[in-house]
């Protein structure tokens, strides 16, 4: 059977549908616009507040933003607002002022509240110009269009979405036709409720929430359609750079590829798709070549050429030599940029001295004949014969030198071949000949030798960069064969002579490459390695978190979390009852639960037992961080818990007892977020509501940590080395990917904040756009997709259709087939069905009934048909639209079985391959000695020790291990004696150098007798022993160890900052009358130091680290950078304090001096100037108002 494709031509394809053409494909959209009689009063308001006060308001920010940077006129519709948006652009210029950042959305929403407040920056900025033309009301013009979509738009696109949608002015109409004589009430309506607009404006219900742009495209601004080539023509070229894209492509002819990357360009720039809308819905574009991860490498590289080309018009109006102009005209990266803007402001600077200058036009080459005998690779052109001697050698020798260095013809032609052969040489620090052995990890690096950039692979430089940080080592970018290079490039330049004017341009380009050339190729080298090994780790952290989140939700509609932390026999379980919509049902509190109470604790059980049967959880969560975790996993298995027995007739159930993954949980229980939902909870409760939640939904969990958690949750020892902005980039993405694949169901995101966290990563969408829907929806019901057009704009419903689910009358609205698509898959349905053409709504019903009856249909032969009859190419849409149709919005996500064995050791034991494996050495506490000697390691595994010697209960001794039982979570190990070495723990790098090698004893840390201290967290081990146990700990973590002055004194040593450095703090506690000292604080025991003392200044550091200006590394070049790119601007940064840890630098530069100004960071917030602020963002709002005051 064969579908007829003609079936549909002389009927409507659907209920209110038109065309408009995207490429070559016609392309369905659903019209936004209702007859008047079916507007309803609510729709009237939304209508008259979208369109005639906040769009209105926005469009005159945009317009004279982009034309003269200037503040913009009040805005008719409503007179009292002016002073409001006064206040938000002088405070956006003197952001501009200090090169600020774009601000998320509740640093925008904090900010404008504060903005309100206060008005005190008004020296900083330009007064209005009150004379400045206000826009029109109302116009029906196309270029009103186009400015409304904030110029994204090609003619040809606004004129489709105008002839389908109208202008607006129907809907104008409505709200204002006859209005004339009500527009003074109306004006004064507006006045008596401004403070309820302002509220609506810091909510973000105007601009980004209501204009028909994806928020996530929204800061792209692109070149014009007919440059589309020449980008597609620029990104081929990059990707022929790179190495895996080079062999995946390698097959491809050139023109295919450029067509292929072209084409997908047009969806994004024109069209204004998202990746995952183009790679649903247009797969017939790009999947011949490409996949998924190719389109997002055209998304990162179109945002690069768009930066590209505006650098480059900027630099063609400062410019005027001809051959300057060629290099602006064909540079293909911002280096090059750089290269001529170095070159135009030494041009200014430059002291001309007329007889040095007519020298060297007289006796050297002219740039273009140097580099054309460059590229020729021989003397074409020879300098001019010169007559007697140079007048003053040395001088004119720094004259040409400088004049080769600087100009981008000599410059990118020398550094380019230069750039071919640079390699990386590794030299050991004093430090690190004394502490790296063959069991670090830097062991294999330590004596690389002129290694190729281009043998850099994953995270490798990475790992130089941290170890130079941490002061193991140095790396410097060489050059092999530079002597020869040097001597080539002197023939070429016509100095291969031995009279005195070759010896002046020979030492001439000598210094050119030496003083002007090298030392930016280094940094370009290094910045190059470091930018691909930073795109490598955040790549892996991308993956990494998608894979947490293909794991199915959990299909009971109760679970029960219970932990008891660290464990210990004191400690108290906390119990909770959540929900399939992450509610908190229930909570108990039990103590004495610990096996070494087990003689007299069976009521204590008995509770815990009869609170599970009244509730009745489908399973029983364990989670904890220590292996005492166990013992609690052990006796809930061994309790008899069942529901329905002897109360109901249902049958007889128990729940499933397991272990539950704790990553989420031990980030959330600490959090601003946990405080601020729970604020009366322990962070014991806060942490099983969330290991609760990450069971029974992972997506809705994970989607809802907020930047500063999902920067935590990244378990890679390097991550923190990566860019914030270049981490969040790939995990948002993350989020992207997984949500649009797996779907939402709008009706199910109006249950909760919880369930609606994946909406704002749907396309089309974002986090102001969410909101707004949700908002919108909570008023009133939503029965199909064709009804989202009443808040959405045509291209945002474009993007976001198919991957919102809802459950109406309308079956597709159930599947991932676009609106678009629904003629085509209702056509299938009723061939399939064998149904008259009328009835293919209820052939869609019964084709669902009976998926089977697609089997029969050609859809070769259909697509082969459509594209004879001048339509697109729809053969992967027909077979995505059979698929739907047979398994409605499949889930692609798998079933989740808890922890695996690595992770479940790692949770409660902490260790993991990076800090125990076979062959480590380790320092063991002898437990128990009888037939075996059992041992116990610093974080609590035991396992056996194998040795001939004589050893005691409580001694400690180096120790080797041999095995590693994840299962039984026990090891076992060998004594180690001293002369005895470890094997060798990372293969050496291919490019090492033995001969280099020297050879430094390393001294054994000795270890001090405890304290008589109880506590979970305490650890019998030395300063350097208690930091590499924190090595992979989350910042926050702490553990207690024996002090160097007496009984009397404990160390607290906890982890700070999990960068390079891996810095730690260490605090000396007083024991002292029933309570602990820490300087001048007072607290009741150890576990109130961690709560009310590290745990806050632990907070505090990870808000400091979430900022766009944190930084690591040196902050004079960094600043530096910042003044050359933006040198009108006040560059400033926020740095730890290695120094002194716990505390915060604030560095910044308003000329061409850095200053540095300390922040102390206490329990209570933060210090600057004597003055303490809450958050760091109220900090640096003052700070910019006070910078000079000191």
């Amino acid at each position: 059977m064969t579908m007829d494709p003609l079936g549909k031509e002389e009927t409507p394809a659907v209920r209110g549908e038109e065309e408009v053409t995207v490429g070559n494909a016609e392309v369905p959209v659903e019209s936004n616009q209702p007859s008047t009689d079916e507007l309803e009063d609510e729709d009237l308001e939304l209508l008259n507040e979208n369109l005639k006060r906040s769009g209105f308001r926005r469009l005159q920010q945009r317009i004279y933003e982009d034309d003269s940077k200037e503040t913009f006129a009040k805005s008719e519709d409503s007179e009292d607002d002016a002073p409001i948006v006064r206040k938000r652009v002088a405070k956006e210029d003197l952001e501009k002022l200090f090169d600020e950042d774009e601000p998320t959305y509740d640093q925008q929403r904090e900010r404008e509240l504060l903005e309100e407040s206060e008005d005190e920056m008004a020296d900083f900025i330009e007064e209005m110009d009150e004379d400045r033309p206000k826009p029109k009301e109302k116009t029906k013009t196309k270029a009103f269009l186009a400015e409304a979509f904030g110029g994204r738009l090609p003619a040809r696109v606004i004129q489709d979405i105008l002839d389908i949608f109208g202008d607006g002015t129907d809907y104008l109409g409505l709200v204002d036709d006859g209005d004339e004589d009500n527009q003074d009430n109306q004006n004064d309506e507006d006045n008596e409720n401004n403070e309820d607009g302002e509220e609506r404006h810091i909510r973000g219900e105007t601009g980004p929430a209501m204009d028909d742009i994806p928020e996530r495209l929204k800061k792209r601004e692109g070149p014009e359609p007919e440059e589309l080539e020449a980008e597609a023509t620029w990104i081929a070229l990059k990707w022929s750079q790179d190495v895996a894209f080079a062999e995946k492509f390698v097959n491809v002819d050139h023109p295919t590829l450029v067509a292929t990357i072209a084409a997908v360009l047009s969806l994004f720039r024109e069209h204004l798709l998202e990746v995952p809308t183009v790679a649903t819905h247009r797969k017939e574009y790009f999947q011949h070549l490409m996949g998924l991860n190719d389109l997002w490498s055209i998304w990162d590289l179109d945002e690069q050429w768009a930066l590209l080309r505006r650098q480059q018009k900027l630099m063609l109006q400062q410019v005027e030599d001809e051959l300057l102009v060629k290099v602006v005209q064909s540079a293909d990266s911002m280096e090059i940029l750089a290269v001529v803007s170095d070159y135009l402001r030494w041009d200014k600077k430059r002291g001309t001295r007329q007889e040095l200058e007519q020298q060297r036009i007289a006796s050297t080459l002219a740039m273009e004949q140097f580099v054309e005998n460059l590229q020729k690779q021989q003397c074409i052109h020879h300098p001019n014969s010169s007559e007697g001697n140079p007048l003053d050698s040395t001088a004119l020798i720094a004259h040409v030198s400088a004049y080769i260095g600087h100009h981008p013809y000599g410059h990118l032609s020398i550094r380019s071949s230069l750039e071919r052969m640079a390699a990386i040489t590794v030299t050991p620090t004093e430090r690190g000949l004394q502490e790296v052995d063959n069991q670090h990890e830097m062991a294999s690096i330590l004596y690389v030798t002129n290694k190729p950039t281009g043998a850099f692979q994953e995270d490798q430089f990475l790992l130089l960069v941290k170890g130079e940080a941490v002061g193991l080592l140095t790396f410097q970018v060489v050059f092999p064969g530079l002597e020869e290079s040097r001597e080539h490039f002197s023939r070429l330049y016509g100095a291969g002579g031995e009279d005195e004017w070759s010896q002046v341009r020979r030492q001439a380009l000598s210094k050119a490459i030496d003083d002007f050339i090298l030392p930016p190729l280094r940094r370009h080298v290094t910045a190059k390695l470091r930018h691909n090994a930073e795109r490598w780790v955040a790549t892996a952290g991308q993956y990494l978190l998608q894979d947490k989140m293909m794991s199915l939700p959990y299909t009971g509609t109760k679970a029960m979390a219970v932990s008891w932390g660290t464990g210990g026999p004191d400690a108290v379980l906390m119990a909770v009852i959540v929900d399939n919509r992450g509610r908190v049902l229930e909570q108990t509190r039990i103590a004495r639960l610990h096996p070494k109470h087990r003689a007299n604790n069976r009521d204590e059980w008995d509770r815990l037992v009869q609170f599970a049967v009244d509730n009745e959880p489908g399973c029983i969560l364990v989670a904890g961080r220590t292996l005492e975790t166990r013992d609690l996993y052990e006796e809930l298995r061994g309790q008899k818990i069942s529901y329905g027995e002897g109360r109901t007739k249902r049958p007889t159930t128990s729940p499933t007892v397991m272990y539950a993954e704790d990553d989420t949980a031990r980030i959330y229980c600490i959090s601003a977020r946990g405080q601020r939902e729970w604020p009366d909870m322990p962070p014991l409760v806060r942490y099983c509501i969330a290991v609760a939640r990450r069971w029974m939904n992972p997506l809705f969990e994970l989607t809802a940590l907020s930047d500063v958690e999902l920067l935590a949750l990244d378990p890679s020892p390097l991550a923190s080395l990566v860019r914030t902005d270049t981490r969040l980039k790939h995990l948002h993405r993350a989020f992207v990917n997984v949500v649009n694949l797996v779907g939402v169901d709008l009706h199910q995101t109006l249950s909760g904040a919880w369930m609606r966290s994946p909406l704002q990563y749907v396309c089309g969408l974002g986090p102001r756009k969410a909101e707004m829907l949700v908002k919108s929806l909570a008023h009133t019901t939503i029965a199909n997709r064709t009804e989202l057009s009443r808040w959405l704009g045509p291209v945002v419903c474009f993007n976001c259709a198919s991957f919102l689910r809802i459950s109406g009358d309308e079956p597709l609205d159930r599947t991932r087939v676009h609106p678009e698509n629904y003629p085509l898959a209702r056509k299938m349905a009723a061939d399939a069905m064998e149904l008259a053409l009328e009835d293919d709504e209820r052939a869609v019903h019964a084709v669902m009934q009976h998926p089977t009856r697609l089997d029969d249909l050609l859809l070769d032969e259909y697509a082969k048909e459509l594209i004879k009859r001048g339509q697109p190419a729809k053969h992967l849409t027909l077979l995505d639209i059979k698929a739907e149709l047979q398994q409605p919005y499949t889930d692609l996500r798998t079933l989740s079985t808890g922890p695996s064995e690595e992770a479940l050791f790692e949770m409660l034991t902490g260790e993991n391959e990076r800090t125990l494996w076979i062959g480590a050495p380790v320092r063991v506490q002898i437990v128990r000695v009888g037939d075996r000697i059992i041992a116990r390691l610093a974080s609590g595994v035991e396992g056996t020790l194998h040795t001939g010697e004589r050893l005691r209960p409580g001694q400690s001794v180096d120790a080797k291990v041999v095995s590693i039982d994840l299962v039984s979570f026990s090891v076992d190990c060998k004594l180690q004696r001293p002369d005895e070495s470890c094997s060798p723990r990372f293969g050496r790098d291919p490019y090492y150098d033995s001969s280099r090698i020297a050879s430094v004893p390393v001294r054994t840390p000795s270890v001090r007798s405890a304290p008589r201290v109880v506590h979970p967290a305490f650890r019998n081990v030395s300063r350097s022993q208690a930091e590499t146990l924190l090595k992979d700990a989350v910042l926050g973590e702490a553990i207690f160890r024996p002090s160097s002055r007496d009984g009397a004194h404990v160390t607290c040593t906890w982890k700070l900052d999990d960068g390079p450095t891996a810095l730690f703090q260490h605090i000396d506690l007083q024991l002292r009358d029933n309570e602990v000292r820490v300087g001048s604080l007072h607290y009741e025991d150890l576990d109130e130091v961690v709560a009310r003392h590290i745990e806050p200044i632990a907070s505090y550091l990870r808000d400091v680290k979430a900022t766009p200006k944190y930084h690591i590394g040196d902050t004079a070049s960094h600043l530096l950078e910042m003044r050359r790119q933006n040198p009108d601007r006040i560059a400033y940064c926020l740095v730890l304090d290695h120094r002194r840890p716990g505390h915060v630098i604030l560095s910044f530069q308003p000329g061409g001096r850095e200053y540095r100004e300390p922040v102390d960071v206490t329990p209570s917030g933060f210090i600057l100037r004597g003055k303490r602020f809450d958050t760091i963002e109220a900090l640096i709002v003052w700070f910019k108002q006070n910078y000079r005051s000191q």
